[in-house]
C-alpha cells in the first residue's frame, strides 16, 4: 500500500548535521553514485528574489537525510522583520561551526548542476530561483523533478492542497514539523538563521525526507496512469 511505502518510522531516521567538507563530500558522492538527491533550501523569506541561503537540505533514501548550515548566527537588522532582514556581515555572525559558505557552494555546484543527478524538490521553482543569485552560489539546478508538480499532474482536484505538509498528511499520515514549531509566530518570531544549526535540523532534513517520499510514491504513477 501507499502507506507501506512511504510510512515515517522513527527508528529508520537518521538526520545527520553536516559541518565539515569531508562529510558533504561522503554525502554528495553517495547521490552521484545512485543519481538522485532531494533538495530543500533554508532562506531568510519567501520572496526569492530577496531572499538569502541560509542552508541546504539534502535526502538520499527515506529517512537518510541532511542539513547543512551555511548562514547560522547571523544578527538581525534594525527593521527587526521575522522572515527577512539579516545582516551576513563577518562581524556580525556569530561562531556556529559550519562550512565556510564559498566553500559549500564549490562542492556543491558540480552535483546540484550534473546532468546525470536528478535534483527532486518541493516547489523547486523557489529553490532554484534562490540559488541563481550570485550572493545564493549562482547555482544552475539541474536536472529537476518537481513532486509539487507531480501531485498537480496526478491529482489535481483530489487531494486540496499541493502543499507539502498537506500531502505528508495525506499520502503518509505524518503530521511534518512547522515553521512555527521552531521559530514562533507573530511578533515574537526569530529568522530562521538566527537559530542554531542542531535546533534547525530536523525541521530542514525533514522537508528534503519527505519530498522523496512523496516521489517515490508519485513518480512510478505517472506511467502507469499514462498521465
Amino acid at each position: 500500500s501507499n502507506l507501506e511505502i512511504g510510512r515515517v518510522v522513527a527508528k529508520d531516521i537518521d538526520y545527520e548535521l553536516i559541518r565539515d567538507c569531508d562529510s558533504l563530500v561522503q554525502f554528495l558522492m553517495a547521490a552521484k553514485t545512485q543519481g538522485f538527491l532531494a533538495v530543500d533550501t533554508e532562506t531568510t523569506g519567501l520572496n526569492a528574489a530577496d531572499a538569502d541561503l541560509v542552508g541546504v537540505s539534502m535526502a538520499l533514501a527515506p529517512g537518510k537525510a541532511c542539513y547543512v548550515p551555511l548562514r547560522h548566527g547571523a544578527v538581525m537588522n534594525d527593521q527587526k522583520q521575522a522572515q527577512a532582514g539579516l545582516d551576513f556581515s563577518e562581524a556580525t555572525t556569530s561562531s556556529h561551526p559550519q562550512i565556510p559558505f564559498q566553500l559549500a557552494i564549490d562542492l556543491l555546484r558540480p552535483v546540484f548542476e550534473d546532468p546525470s543527478v536528478l535534483k527532486i524538490g518541493h516547489n523547486l521553482k523557489y529553490d532554484s530561483h534562490v540559488l541563481s543569485w550570485p550572493r545564493n552560489g549562482e547555482i544552475n539546478l539541474y536536472p529537476v523533478d518537481d513532486t509539487m508538480c507531480l501531485s498537480y499532474v496526478l491529482d489535481s482536484g483530489r487531494v486540496g492542497s499541493h502543499s507539502l505538509d498537506h500531502l505528508a498528511k495525506y499520502w503518509l499520515d505524518y503530521d511534518t514539523i512547522k515553521f512555527s514549531d521552531i521559530c514562533g509566530k507573530g511578533a515574537k518570531q526569530v529568522p530562521f538563521g538566527s537559530l542554531a544549526p542542531e535546533a534547525a535540523l530536523n525541521y530542514a532534513a525533514e522537508d528534503a525526507d519527505i519530498t522523496l517520499r512523496l516521489w517515490r510514491l508519485l513518480k512510478p504513477r505517472l506511467g502507469r496512469e499514462r498521465v
